[in-house]
């Protein structure tokens, strides 16, 4: 299970894809 965070809105949110302002959080 690999985690890939990166400044997305909120921080906690556990999505597999959240865009926003160009970036984006993957969660695998």
């Amino acid at each position: 299970m690999e985690v890939k965070k990166k400044a997305c809105g909120s921080y906690g949110e556990v999505v597999s894809e959240c865009r926003k302002d160009g970036i984006t959080l993957v969660v695998l």
